[in-house]
């Protein structure tokens, strides 16, 4: 293995909510569920998160809005998303995390992993101080809790963050890593979907220790090299992604509630071919060629999806957009048994000489 890194995961408490309450103190302590409403009727829509009060309730992310309404029996205050506000604290936060940083990686609006080796010295002790002083300043400027994790990989970092919620730190040094994610079932895992665990259980692995016992050319025959490595690694406590700054990158796209959710492709695809014409009269007026076509989806669970297709040659055919977005859900769709609702298409990689910067317009 690679020299020792120090890596942090942060991970905001119940964000949405949490925004929420310190805009509008009458909030505070109550069962909130912030919700992306589909326009439909007055309760169509999912939860899309809620606070621990809600929570107590057994109300949770992707749940209709309607059922979330049942169970909270009146107690719980239901808020529609505003994503506009929740970007800008994201950005002040990251402003935190990336000046506490060595390497900042933002993996959501509301979580990021920090290589902090050289600024800790691989000194856990040194991480330990450094991410309280995080959680301070996070509290002090923002008003808000995050949940952190401490490891000697982004895998050990990410299932810490989560150990001890909300506002919890929790420190996994390397010889432990190993131990500690034995206390997670292997569902639990971070980067072991319901795809991966159907698959790792029809070969009989149902834990950690069952996972340790395949070989890697084992673990890379039954999946990818690259799959087959990480898991091999994971059941070890070891994790080589490296803290990467997210790359940016241009795209336009557009996004659009399906009329009736759906899991019928020739019904989706009326609604890509849509947004892809939408997406080519936004794109006509510019002087380049696409090299990228991607859909994003949303489930009826609020699950999000993106599937992405790089052509062979570059273009600026209107019916390519079409096409490869079509492609993209019929094939999503066949290999995941889910009910959409809620689809994008969008284009990038641009073959321009000039610097990119981000736009994304969904």
């Amino acid at each position: 293995m690679d020299d020792p890194k120090v890596i942090l995961h942060v991970d905001m408490d119940s964000f949405y909510p949490s925004v929420e309450e310190r805009e509008n103190p009458e909030l505070r302590g109550k069962p909130i569920a912030v919700c992306m409403f589909s326009g439909r009727t007055e309760t169509s829509g999912a939860v899309a998160s809620a606070n621990y009060a809600a929570r107590k309730l057994g109300i949770k992310s992707g749940m209709p809005i309607a059922f979330a309404k049942k169970k909270g029996g009146g107690n719980v205050v239901f808020l529609k998303v505003n994503k506009p506000l929740y970007e800008t604290v994201s950005k002040n936060i990251m402003g935190i995390l990336g000046a506490n940083a060595d390497v900042l990686e933002q993996s959501s609006i509301d979580e990021a992993f920090l290589d902090v080796t050289m600024r800790a010295q691989a000194d856990f002790k040194k991480a330990e101080k450094l991410a309280h002083r995080i959680k301070a300043e996070v509290k002090e400027k923002e008003r808000l809790t995050c949940s952190i994790g401490v490891g000697p990989n982004k895998l050990v970092a990410k299932m810490a963050s989560g150990f001890k919620k909300p506002d919890g730190l929790t420190v996994v040094k390397p010889d432990d890593a190993r131990g500690f994610l034995r206390k997670f079932t292997l569902g639990d895992i971070w980067g072991v979907g319901p795809k991966t665990l159907e698959s790792l259980n029809r070969e009989g692995i149902e834990n950690l220790d069952d996972l340790e016992n395949f070989s890697l050319e084992e673990l890379m025959r039954i999946f990818s090299d690259k799959k087959g490595r990480w898991l091999y690694n994971a059941a070890r406590g070891f994790d080589e992604s490296p803290v990467e700054p997210a790359t940016e990158r241009e795209q336009l796209g557009r996004i659009a509630t399906l009329k009736e959710d759906s899991k019928d492709p020739e019904y989706i695809g009326e609604t890509t071919d849509r947004l892809a014409a939408e997406v080519f009269e936004r794109f006509k007026e510019r002087p380049e060629k696409f090299r990228t076509v991607s859909i994003f989806m949303v489930t009826t669970e609020l699950t999000g999806k993106t599937r992405s297709k790089t052509i062979p040659l570059a273009s600026r055919d209107p019916e390519v957009i079409k096409v490869v977005a079509r492609e993209l859900v019929q094939r999503y769709l066949k290999e995941n048994k889910v009910v959409l609702r809620r689809v994008g298409v969008g284009i990038s990689n641009f073959d321009k000489d000039s610097g990119q910067k981000t736009l994304v317009n969904f």
